[in-house]
């Protein structure tokens, strides 16, 4: 059995909030992998 849709809307939400909340961190957060890889 897959994802439904509603599940995957409610993840998605989340992680959209979550990336809201921390938008600040961003920038950094991709020079610190780019810098590992």
């Amino acid at each position: 059995m897959g994802i439904r849709d509603d599940e995957l809307r409610e993840v998605h939400d989340v992680v959209s909030e979550l990336a809201l909340d921390t938008i600040d961190e961003i920038p950094e957060r991709l020079s610190e992998k780019r810098r590992e890889s």
